[in-house]
C-alpha cells in the first residue's frame, strides 16, 4: 500500500541534506531565463528555466511540509517566516528599485502600470495581473518591468495552500494510506488542465496555478517517494542503486533538458504536452543526486555558485531588460541586451552577498521574525500603492511630456473595438449615428481601421453624414478567411462570426453609400486560414487574404455604393511615441542617446527610409484584388511619406500612437481626400 510513515533519516525532519547538485539545476534554470531573454542565441525557449524552478520548488518545500507533517512538528507560523526570509528581502529592494527608476524614466500610464503591478508582487499576486494584461509572449509584455513576479505569484499561492492540503492528507488516516495515489491524481489531474488550457487559453495556463500546479506537484511527489515505506518505493530505490540505470536516467534528464531548453521556441504552445520536457527531466536529475552527471557537473563549484545567486539574478535581470527596451525607440541588440545580463550578475552577487545571506540567516524568533517583515511589507506598499491611486503622479512630469502623454491617451478608447472572444459589432451610439436624410460611412477592419475611427468621425461629422464603425483587433475584414493567433486560439471562430455578422450588416443597410475596408494587411501571411478552419487548405496564406478580401468586397457591392480599400500607413521599425517622450524627458533623452548613436536624427520627427518595415508583396496583392474588383484603393503611405522619410510629428503633435497606429491627429491627416458619398 502507498503509505507515507515518519521516515527514519539521516537528515532533520523539517530540513533535507544540501545537495550542490540541486544549485547546479538552479544555475542551468537561471542561466537559460537570462539568456532567453537577452535574445542570446540558441537559447529560443530559455524559458523553461521557470519550469525547472517548480519542481525544484515542489521537492525542497513541499518536501520540508510533508516531514515535518509527519513528525508533528509542522507549525504555519515557523514555515511562513522561513519563507519570508527567503523572499521577501531581495524582492522588497529590487520592487522599491524599479518604483524608483520609474519614476524618473516612465510616463504616467507606464508608471501606473509599474505601481499597479508591484502592488500585486508584493502581495503574491502578479500573476493574476499579468494574467489580466498580455500573454508572456506578446511584445506588449517585455516592457512589463516586474514580469519576472508572475512565477513568484505561483509559487506563494501553491504554499499557502499546500500545507492544509498535506495536514488533511498525512492526519487522516483513511488519506494517509493512499497519499501518494492521492499525490499523484491531483498532479494529472493538474496537468490534463493544463494540456486543456493551453489549447484554448493559453495565459490562463501560463499564468495562473491551477494549470501549473502539477509542476511543483511533481516535486513533492518526488519527495514522497523518498520518505515513503511502500514495497513500490523499495523497488524503484533498489532499481535507482543500480549504477547503469541510474546513469541512464540522469542521461535521459539532461537530454530532456537540452530539448526543451534549445528545441523549443516562443511559437511553441506552451506549457501544455511540451512542458514534460524540462519538468521530467529536471525530475530524473533530481532522482539521481548519485550519478556522475550530478556529482560531477551539476555539483561543480561555479555551477553551484551560480545557483546560489539564481534568485537575486532572475529577479534583477528583468527590470532592467524591460527599461532598456523601454527607452530604446527600437528592440536592443543581442549585445546590449547581453550586457545587462551580466551587469545584473554583478547586481545579484552584492544582492546575495549583503541582502539574501544576511536576512536568511538572521535568528530572531518567529513571531518577531513575522512582526519585523509585515511591517516591512506595508511600509513597502506604500510607494507602488500611491503611484497606482496616484495614476502615475503625472505631477512629476514636465509638462510637454504630460502633454504628449495626451495626445495618445485615445489608444484605450476601445469603444467600437470588440474584444477578442465578442462575436457581434458594438451599436452604442459612438458607434452607430444617422443622421436624417444623409447617408452614411461604414468602416470595417481590424486595429488599424480602429485607429483611423477619429478620422471618420470627424469627416463624417463635418460632410454631416452618418457613420458605422465596426472593427476588431486582429481580424481583418475577410469572409471565408480568418486569422489564428498562438494567443488567442478560440479568436479565430470568433473573428470569422464577427465579420459575418458586421458585413452582413452593412450589406443590409440601405443608408450606407461609402464603405471603407481598413487592416494591418501586412501580417504574417502564415497567420490566414480558411473558414471553416480547414477550408481551402490548399491554399497559400497570401492566395487566402486575396479570396477573402474579394469575397468581402463581393458581399458588400451594389449599385450606388462605393467601396474603399485603404492601404496602410507606414510601419516603423523604431517607436515615434517613445522617441517623443526621450525627446521630452531629459533624463531618459541620454538613456535614449546612449542605445542609439542615431538618437539625434530620431529627434526631428522626420524617420528615414531605412527605419520603415518595407511592405511586402502583400500590399501590392490587396492593391491588386481592388483594381480587379473595380473598387478604389487610397493609399495612405503619401500622407506621412516621400521619396526619402516619413513624417511621424510636427512639433511635439504626434501622428503615430506606436510603429504602426495612427493617433487621432494622424488619423485626420491620413484620411484628407478620402471620396465622401453626397
Amino acid at each position: 500500500m502507498d503509505t507515507l510513515s515518519a521516515p527514519q533519516l539521516t537528515r532533520t525532519a523539517t530540513q533535507p541534506v544540501y545537495r550542490p547538485d540541486i544549485d547546479g539545476l538552479r544555475a542551468i534554470a537561471v542561466t537559460s531565463v537570462v539568456l532567453y531573454h537577452a535574445d542570446i542565441f540558441p537559447f529560443r525557449s530559455g524559458f523553461v528555466g521557470v519550469d525547472i524552478f517548480f519542481v525544484i520548488s515542489g521537492y525542497l518545500i513541499g518536501g520540508i511540509i510533508l516531514r515535518s507533517v509527519l513528525t508533528g512538528s509542522f507549525s504555519f507560523a515557523t514555515f511562513y517566516a522561513r519563507r519570508a526570509r527567503r523572499i521577501l528581502p531581495i524582492l522588497i529592494v529590487v520592487i522599491l528599485a524599479t518604483c524608483f527608476v520609474g519614476w524618473w524614466l516612465l510616463d504616467a500610464s507606464d508608471f501606473f502600470l509599474v505601481g499597479s503591478t508591484s502592488t500585486y508582487a508584493l502581495l503574491g499576486l502578479s500573476n493574476f495581473s499579468f494574467w489580466r494584461l498580455q500573454g508572456y509572449f506578446d511584445a506588449e509584455a517585455a516592457l512589463r518591468p516586474l514580469l519576472m513576479t508572475w512565477s513568484l505569484g505561483v509559487e506563494e499561492q501553491f504554499y499557502f495552500l499546500f500545507p492544509f492540503a498535506a495536514i488533511v492528507l498525512l492526519r487522516i488516516q483513511i488519506l494517509r494510506s493512499y497519499s501518494l495515489v492521492v499525490l499523484s491524481g491531483f498532479t494529472i489531474a493538474s496537468f490534463a488542465f493544463g494540456v486543456w488550457c493551453t489549447a484554448r487559453y493559453p495565459a490562463t495556463a501560463f499564468y495562473l496555478l491551477p494549470p501549473r500546479a502539477w509542476e511543483l506537484g511533481i516535486g513533492v511527489t518526488l519527495a514522497a517517494v523518498e520518505i515513503n515505506r511502500s514495497p513500490f518505493t523499495y523497488r524503484l530505490s533498489r532499481l535507482l542503486a543500480t549504477a547503469s540505470f541510474r546513469e541512464f536516467l540522469s542521461g535521459l534528464g539532461i537530454v530532456a533538458l537540452l530539448v526543451a531548453i534549445f528545441g523549443l521556441d516562443k511559437n511553441t504552445q506552451f506549457p501544455g504536452y511540451y512542458a514534460l520536457l524540462p519538468v521530467l527531466g529536471t525530475a530524473a536529475l533530481i532522482a539521481t543526486p548519485q550519478s556522475r552527471l550530478s556529482q560531477v557537473v551539476l555539483s561543480s563549484r561555479p555551477l553551484v555558485f551560480v545557483g546560489l545567486i539564481s534568485y537575486s539574478w532572475y529577479l534583477w535581470h528583468w527590470p532592467m531588460m524591460s527599461y532598456l527596451r523601454i527607452v530604446a525607440p527600437a528592440p536592443p541588440t543581442s549585445w546590449q541586451l547581453g550586457s545587462i545580463a551580466l551587469l545584473s550578475f554583478a547586481l545579484a552577487v552584492l544582492s546575495w552577498r549583503f541582502i539574501e545571506r544576511p536576512f536568511r540567516s538572521n535568528a530572531a524568533p518567529t513571531l518577531e521574525t513575522l512582526r519585523r517583515y509585515a511591517i516591512a511589507l506595508c511600509l513597502a506598499l506604500i510607494f507602488p500603492i500611491s503611484i497606482k491611486v496616484g495614476r502615475g503622479i503625472a505631477e512629476r512630469l514636465p509638462e510637454r511630456t504630460t502633454q504628449i502623454a495626451e495626445m495618445v491617451g485615445d489608444r484605450l478608447d476601445g469603444a467600437c473595438t470588440a474584444g477578442w472572444m465578442e462575436t457581434e459589432p458594438r451599436l452604442t451610439s459612438d458607434c452607430v449615428h444617422d443622421v436624417p436624410g444623409r447617408p452614411s460611412i461604414a468602416l470595417l477592419g481590424d486595429s488599424h481601421a480602429w485607429a483611423l475611427s477619429p478620422g471618420i468621425r470627424d469627416l463624417a461629422q463635418s460632410a454631416k453624414l452618418g457613420f458605422r464603425i465596426f472593427t476588431k483587433p486582429g481580424c481583418p475584414p475577410l469572409l471565408g478567411v480568418s486569422v489564428t493567433r498562438m494567443e488567442q486560439p478560440l479568436a479565430t471562430e470568433a473573428c470569422a462570426a464577427f465579420n459575418s455578422s458586421a458585413i452582413r450588416r452593412i450589406a443590409d443597410d440601405k443608408n450606407v453609400k461609402l464603405i471603407v475596408l481598413a487592416a494591418l494587411w501586412d501580417n504574417p501571411v502564415d497567420l490566414y486560414v480558411g473558414h471553416p478552419v480547414g477550408a481551402n487548405s490548399a491554399a497559400n496564406g497570401l492566395e487566402l487574404l486575396q479570396s477573402g478580401l474579394m469575397r468581402s468586397i463581393e458581399t458588400l457591392k451594389r449599385p450606388g455604393v462605393e467601396i474603399v480599400v485603404l492601404g496602410d500607413t507606414p510601419y516603423f521599425t523604431v517607436d515615434p511615441y517613445r522617441i517623443a517622450l526621450a525627446d521630452s524627458l531629459p533624463q531618459r533623452r541620454a538613456l535614449f542617446c546612449l542605445v542609439r548613436s542615431d538618437c539625434s536624427v530620431l529627434f526631428t520627427g522626420s524617420i528615414g527610409q531605412q527605419y520603415l518595415r518595407k511592405h511586402s508583396t502583400v500590399a501590392e496583392a490587396v492593391r491588386t484584388v481592388a483594381l480587379r474588383a473595380s473598387v478604389t484603393h487610397f493609399d495612405l503611405m503619401s500622407s506621412f511619406c516621400s521619396s526619402t522619410s516619413c513624417l511621424f510629428r510636427q512639433d511635439d503633435r504626434l501622428f503615430f500612437l506606436d510603429t504602426n497606429h495612427v493617433s487621432k491627429l494622424g488619423a485626420s491627416v491620413a484620411l484628407r481626400g478620402l471620396p465622401l458619398p453626397r
